[in-house]
C-alpha cells in the first residue's frame, strides 16, 4: 500500500515535506504550524525564487503558496511547479487576498483560500489535499497505467 509522502523524505519513516511559500513572517509561522499539527516536515520561503529552488531540492508532497511574493510571482511560481514533471503533481493551495489573483490561479491549484483565512479554513484544505494526493497515488499503484516518471509524489509500486 502507497501513501502520499511515504517516500518524500530521505528515510522511509520520515513525515512528508509541505512547503510553505508567504512574503508575511506572521502569516508563514500560522501556516508552517497548522501543517506541522497537520503531520508535515515543513519548509518554508518568503519569495518565489527560494521556492523554486526548494521545490527543485526537496521531494514535496503538499504546497501552500501566497500569490503575491516578491522576486517571482506566485501565479509564475505555480506555473513552474505544475509544468515541471517532479512537481507537477504535488497538490498546490494558493492563499491571496487579491480576487483577481485567486481567479487567475483557480485552474492550476488544488485548492484556493482567500485572506484572511481561519486556520480550520487552511487545516479543512489540508485535509482534503491530501486525501485527493493519497487517492491519486493508490490509483496509480493500482492502475499501473503511470509512466515511473508521471508518478505522484511518494507513490511507489510494490510497496
Amino acid at each position: 500500500m502507497s501513501t502520499v509522502g511515504a517516500a518524500a523524505g530521505p528515510y522511509p519513516c520520515e513525515p512528508p515535506i509541505a512547503l510553505v511559500v508567504e512574503h508575511d513572517p506572521w502569516i508563514r509561522l500560522v501556516m508552517c504550524d497548522v501543517l506541522a499539527q497537520a503531520g508535515f516536515r515543513v519548509a518554508s520561503a518568503s519569495n518565489g525564487f527560494s521556492a523554486v529552488r526548494l521545490a527543485r531540492r526537496e521531494p514535496l508532497a503538499l504546497v501552500v503558496l501566497d500569490l503575491v511574493l516578491p522576486e517571482q510571482s506566485g501565479l509564475s511560481v505555480l506555473a513552474e511547479l505544475k509544468a515541471t514533471p517532479a512537481t507537477a503533481r504535488v497538490p498546490v493551495i494558493v492563499v491571496s487576498g487579491h480576487p483577481q489573483a485567486l481567479r487567475d490561479a483557480v485552474t492550476q491549484a488544488d485548492a484556493v483560500i482567500a485572506k484572511p483565512f481561519g486556520t480550520d479554513t487552511l487545516r479543512a484544505e489540508v485535509s482534503r489535499s491530501r486525501r485527493r494526493a493519497v487517492k491519486a497515488a493508490a490509483h496509480c499503484d493500482s492502475c499501473h497505467t503511470c509512466a515511473e516518471g508521471d508518478r505522484p509524489v511518494g507513490s511507489r509500486r510494490g510497496s
